[in-house]
């Protein structure tokens, strides 16, 4: 062990659990680490509920297509949470854009379905 005399960095003391997780800093990335996508997700007005309370991002915005759905917009990290939370959302959500998303998306349900079709 090595005591150092310097003294500790003003960044330090602006550190704090809640800004690292609000950069991603704390999850595991599915892409660039630190490099936000723009989710682009048709959701159920009635699922969408919560996300007028607890938005995904600051930019985030609720655009109705019909009278059914919502479009959101949120520029957020790709991480193993978002795609997760995704997932649950499948049955009332669909992830229209970044298409490499959609993908993992459609994937991961894929193979649940063949869990139960085999």
């Amino acid at each position: 062990m090595q005591i150092l005399e310097e003294p500790i960095p003003n960044w330090v003391n602006d550190l704090s659990l809640e800004e690292l997780s609000r950069k991603g800093v704390l999850e595991t990335h599915l892409t660039q680490r630190g490099k936000p996508i723009i989710l682009r997700l048709k959701i159920n007005h009635i699922a969408a509920q919560h996300l007028t309370e607890r938005p995904l991002s600051n930019d985030q915005t609720l655009e109705k297509l019909d009278e059914k759905n919502l479009l959101l917009t949120a520029t957020v990290m790709n991480t193993v949470r978002l795609e997760d939370w995704l997932i649950s959302m499948s049955h009332m959500s669909e992830v229209l854009e970044p298409v490499k998303l959609r993908e993992m998306i459609i994937d991961r349900l894929t193979d649940g379905l063949n869990q139960y079709t085999k």
